[in-house]
């Protein structure tokens, strides 16, 4: 045997490297934040990752486009996402389900048919839930005779049934809820129904005190001026042809619309995540995940959530996949630009302390995607 061949055999053999396994990202939910991220995927991929969305529907409605499907104005394909064309063009993963708890210390999601799904990153931007049978407690007769607004995607199955009654007939219609959405939407069953009579249940009249004064007072006055009927009597239960409210005093109503603020999220309590109170305009406090300035878990940092909308998230993710040395993180911003539908081609902005209203609010709603 020659002397090669002899410190060949003798030389440890090279083992092939390991392959890594993919960086696993779950989207828990198509909200605005995370089909944000979809988008900017589709276009710039992160090599070696595993993109998961977790969605239970086909097709998904822009929350803030809403008002504006229901005033008529616009149609539900603009106002909607396809969640099998969004998936086609990312190249990711769906899930057409949905989770019920959380473990983010063991970076797992059980999923409503028993499975369990594992993730190393987790991004939370899922819609609201409503808790029917709390609701049910708080005003018997709801589950029989309103007519919810979340899911979004269940009621956009209901509303162009009550439109059809509303060429029939002029309707009596009530909007029963806090909230900027229930103000939309008020105004905008009033612009697609000019006959109907609309009237606004907010609730107690404290819960105002929760709006910058700059904007009530437009609010104030869009409601005005499109005669829509506001009533701070709290609603105690509903039955075929009324509302009932504080004192046995009942308000004729045919279709109540009922626009609860955001639930509980029912599992984080044992999800291990740090929590924080948040107020939203026009709503009582909620209990809701403690996030840092990037929109992660202050407890968890592999996870992000956002309750509706991020201009950051998309950058943010993408930014934690990174594989080479870690992107800087932005910033969400403290105080963002709002801008509310406000009927017959306006809208009302807020920012900073500033409000604003009329045409040119609306252009800027549309040009800016808010």
């Amino acid at each position: 045997m020659t002397e090669d061949a002899v410190q060949a055999n003798s030389a440890p053999s090279q083992e092939p490297a390991a392959t890594a396994s993919p960086k696993r990202v779950v989207l828990w939910g198509a909200g605005l934040a995370n089909l944000r991220f979809l988008a900017a995927f589709a276009k710039h991929p992160t090599p070696h990752t595993l993109v998961t969305l977790l969605t239970p529907y086909a097709t998904v409605v822009n929350p803030r486009r809403l008002a504006e499907w229901v005033a008529g104005t616009l149609p539900l394909d603009a106002c909607s996402t396809d969640v099998a064309q969004a998936v086609a063009r990312s190249g990711v993963q769906w899930i057409q389900n949905s989770a019920v708890a959380l473990d983010a210390d063991a970076r797992t999601l059980q999923l409503d048919d028993g499975q369990t799904l594992a993730f190393d990153i987790l991004s939370i931007n899922a819609g609201a839930k409503p808790h029917r049978d709390s609701a049910e407690m708080e005003m018997p007769g709801v589950r029989e005779h309103a007519m919810f607004v979340a899911p979004l995607e269940k009621f956009a199955s209901l509303w162009p049934r009550v439109c059809d009654v509303g060429t029939t007939r002029p309707l009596r219609l009530s909007v029963i809820g806090a909230g900027t959405q229930a103000f939309e939407l008020a105004l905008a069953m009033r612009q697609r129904m000019p006959l109907a009579a609309v009237t606004w249940l907010p609730g107690p009249s404290e819960l105002l005190n929760n709006y910058p004064t700059p904007l009530l007072q437009r609010m104030r006055a869009a409601l005005k001026a499109q005669r829509v009927d506001v009533l701070y009597e709290p609603v105690t239960a509903l039955t075929h042809d009324d509302v009932w409210l504080t004192g046995s005093t009942r308000l004729a109503c045919d279709v109540p619309l009922l626009v609860l603020p955001q639930p509980v999220l029912a599992w984080l309590g044992s999800s291990g995540l740090d929590t924080a109170e948040v107020l939203r305009l026009g709503e009582t406090p909620s209990t809701t995940v403690a996030t840092d300035a990037s929109e992660r878990s202050t407890s968890h940092p592999h996870v992000f959530f956002v309750h509706e909308d991020s201009s950051v998230l998309a950058h943010n993710l993408s930014a934690a996949l990174s594989p080479e040395k870690p992107h800087t993180l932005r910033a969400a911003p403290r105080d963002p630009l709002k801008i509310f539908f406000a009927a017959n081609h306006h809208a009302i902005a807020y920012w900073r302390g500033r409000s604003a209203q009329g045409r040119w609010v609306k252009w800027m709603k549309k040009y800016f995607h808010l």
